[in-house]
């Protein structure tokens, strides 16, 4: 298997990015299989660049939320030039597995990270890289992270039409 020099690296927004330099895009793919597989992951869904590995029950997901020891990650493999792109996400969304599957996500892959790292070697951040030896991957490298502005506005919306039904019973029984 060739030797990948890793570039740069990005744990942001339930993501794990990855540039490496050397190889192609079905050797790195060939040995994020190999990493996952080490783990105890199997792989559940492969296509062209991109693959999903999974561990644990659906049912258990299904039933028990975070509860559940399911784990599922998209791993894309994408090439440019001489370097490669990898980007590591995690599946499980709050409505999926809860607040705290969405937890246990993000330190699995954090864990994975250093499962890579011990495998390819570490990567320094973007920050101190040169946007130029990135390539066509730079702009990617670095993505903005979410505004947490979003997230406050649901939690208000949902807050306000609780209280606008809540206002709305009380009504109906002091009419009764």
């Amino acid at each position: 298997m060739p030797d990948f020099s890793p570039v740069a690296k990005n744990l942001i927004n339930d993501q794990l990015l990855l540039l490496f330099r050397g190889g192609s895009s079905e050797e790195a793919a060939a040995r994020i299989d190999q990493i996952f597989a080490a783990e105890g992951y199997e792989l559940e869904e492969k296509h062209p660049g991109v693959a999903v590995y999974g561990r644990g029950s659906k049912t258990a997901r299904f039933l028990g939320g975070g509860l559940s020891g399911r784990q599922e990650f998209r791993a894309t493999v994408e090439a440019g030039g001489d370097l490669v792109f990898i980007c590591i996400a995690g599946t499980a969304s709050v409505l999926s597995a809860g607040a705290m599957g969405v937890s246990k996500m993000r330190k699995e892959l954090a864990r994975l990270e250093g499962c890579i790292r011990a495998q390819v070697g570490d990567a320094p951040g973007p920050a101190a890289v040169d946007p130029q030896s990135m390539g066509p991957f730079a702009q990617r490298m670095t993505p903005k992270r979410r505004s947490k502005a979003g997230q406050y506005a649901v939690v208000i919306i949902v807050m306000l039409i609780i209280a606008v039904v809540v206002g709305i019973m009380a009504a109906m029984a002091a009419t009764r």
